[in-house]
């Protein structure tokens, strides 16, 4: 590690060594570097009396000096902070060729091209610097360019009582360039609704929307939240299921954000108070992101909602939900059926709407009449018919479904299990020759059939249309470039019945890294995966639920098919190295 830290020895050296020399006069300088002097000694160079360069010449090379040092200064603490990989060779050269430069700078005969020699040996290695380093963070936090200068500016400024900022006010003049292309669509037809972006594009902060979502997405964000404060418009982003803080938006800029959002979405601008849904698309670096938008009033402004649909990071296989093999077989061979009602169960967020998906995408739309049902589709599937019912039109969920099955579909995928009446539609349809797919809020499987019950549904219907019952919940997985083994507790092991022989656990990083991680960004976990229970709905529990259905009952049933439960199937993640324990454990409090 050469030359890491030698800001006291690097400053008293070229201090003591170099820039005096521009001040001595013939004598001293042949006495204390004769054959420095002895090279600079050249009949064609016409010499002035006393000192060897005046002051003209002696200032211009000062000022260089003063402002190498404490680049070299930045260069060690900058790429120290940002954990650059090449911190040791950064300094090195910015050292070595100022030395250099400076060196040239008193040998060669004319003065102006030795300035020039160290003007090019200080702007080389600090400039190629900056590239590097520029390449490396966010467009906010670049140097050397026209918002760098801007922010300088505003701090002085500041500093002579200027309160708003004077540069910067958008602050996406940045981000010029983005790859972000809005498309606007409409919530109820579909259709591309192209006026809506060029209204938003007519605001003076519309790039600032733009890098929102660049960010968002760069950063695998599936939700962001913008919710307002007395003194700024707050910004979060969900990241792999944990909300992360992104920089706010001052009160200034904050209503015009929301406004271009509300814009692109096709939301009424005007309307402040009242509940509010749009949708619009973004074209990503080549691939389209679907968003989902809802508003609502505050007292102390709007808050926003917007959740994005990245194909990129979906799951939408059912082999790489996470199931294992035999659940995985246990998925396939109950939606392989002509009949019945398959459940995933699960709280907000667990990602059951999206296995729902990956099983409807398991099956074969060119021999099975598929149809699904939602107030909004999340996602399109080749040759499967996605219907959607509009409740401000007057329509209920129940009479589209009914509407239909009179089209005799053959697997028909709800978008939720909550209401009542279309609860009971839904298992006489199952009854009947038909496969429903469908989700609800529920704790694991047993109380999921438990929840059915007591809904004060038909025990019997129940019992005669579902077949299986999936609950669920999705865990991080840890970073594998940086995550850290450590020796679990024996009494832990003891007590949920795990090998003794156990040689470690894994966790994210407990002591700051060298260097940010480049694969997780220091988190310490990348992408999610789930764990699930799977209970198959035999002969048995048929019988429980019909005449005697008890949680304790189920519970006995579900363990004589060996039923592997969500704390379980989380601990083999454990062993296996890909989740801590302690992220199992926040999945499922």
């Amino acid at each position: 590690m050469l030359l890491v830290r030698l800001k006291s020895l690097q400053i008293m050296t070229l201090a003591i060594v170099g820039v005096p020399f521009l001040a001595l006069d013939s004598v001293q300088a042949e006495a204390i570097l004769p054959s420095a002097w002895l090279l600079a000694q050249t009949a064609e160079v016409e010499r002035i009396t006393g000192f060897y360069m005046n002051i003209a010449i002696f200032l211009p090379a000062l000022a260089l000096f003063v402002i190498w040092v404490p680049t070299v200064w930045w260069i060690d603490d900058d790429s120290f902070g940002l954990g650059l990989e090449k911190r040791a060779a950064w300094i090195t050269a910015s050292v070595l060729t100022g030395i250099i430069g400076l060196l040239v700078m008193l040998l060669v005969p004319y003065f102006s091209a030795g300035l020039a020699a160290m003007s090019f040996a200080y702007l080389v290695p600090t400039l190629a610097y900056v590239v590097s380093r520029n390449g490396q963070v966010a467009d906010v936090d670049k140097v050397l360019t026209l918002y760098h200068f801007g922010n300088i500016a505003n701090e002085f400024f500041g500093k002579l009582g200027a309160k708003k900022k004077v540069f910067n006010r958008n602050k996406a003049s940045a981000n010029a360039g983005i790859p972000v292309e809005f498309v606007g669509i409409d919530l109820n037809t579909r259709k591309m609704d192209m006026f809506r972006v060029a209204r938003a594009k007519e605001f003076e902060l519309f790039e600032e929307v733009q890098g929102l979502v660049y960010d968002a997405v760069s950063r695998r964000s599936t939700d962001i939240y913008l919710e307002p404060s007395q003194d700024q418009l707050q910004v979060r982003y969900r990241i792999d299921g944990v909300l992360v803080q992104a920089e706010p938006f001052d009160t200034e800029t904050g209503p015009e954000i929301v406004d271009i959002i509300k814009t692109l979405s096709g939301m009424s601008v005007e309307e402040k108070r009242k509940p509010q849904e749009g949708t619009f698309s973004a074209k990503v670096e080549n691939r389209t992101v679907e968003a989902r938008v809802a508003s609502a009033g505050t007292k102390v402004g709007e808050k926003v909602a917007i959740r994005l649909f990245d194909k990129r990071i979906m799951v939408t296989k059912l082999e790489l939900l996470g199931l294992t093999s035999k659940e995985e077989e246990k998925v396939r061979a109950s939606v392989e059926k002509d009949m019945g009602l398959v459940l995933a169960v699960g709280p907000a967020g667990c990602g059951k709407s999206n296995t729902i998906y990956s099983i409807v995408r398991s099956l074969d739309p060119m021999i099975r009449d598929i149809k699904t049902l939602e107030e909004v589709v999340e996602q399109q599937i080749d040759n499967v018919v996605a219907e959607e019912f509009n409740p401000k039109a007057g329509e209920t969920i129940v009479d589209k479904f009914k509407s239909i099955l009179r089209t005799d579909p053959q697997v028909v995928m709800l978008s939720d299990f909550r209401d009542d009446d279309l609860a009971k539609v839904a298992l006489q349809a199952a009854s009947t020759n038909r496969l429903v797919l469908s989700s609800c809020v529920g704790t694991d499987a047993v109380k999921g059939i438990m929840s059915l019950i007591e809904r004060g549904l038909s025990r019997d219907a129940i019992a005669e249309s579902l077949v299986l019952i999936v609950s669920q919940r999705l865990v991080r997985t840890l970073c594998e470039g940086c995550k850290e083994p450590y020796q679990p507790k024996p009494e832990f092991l003891k007590k949920y019945n795990l090998p003794e022989d156990t040689e470690a656990f894994y966790r994210p990083p407990t002591e700051p890294l060298p260097q940010v991680c480049p694969e997780c960004s220091g988190v310490g976990f990348v992408g999610r995966t789930g764990i699930f229970e799977v209970l198959e709905v035999t002969d048995a529990i048929r019988e429980i639920i019909a005449n005697n259905p008890t949680e304790a009952a189920l519970r006995a049933a579900a363990a004589q098919q060996r039923m592997m439960g969500l704390s379980r199937n989380g601990l083999r993640l454990v062993l296996e190295g890909r989740t801590s324990i302690d992220e199992l454990m926040r999945a499922l409090k």
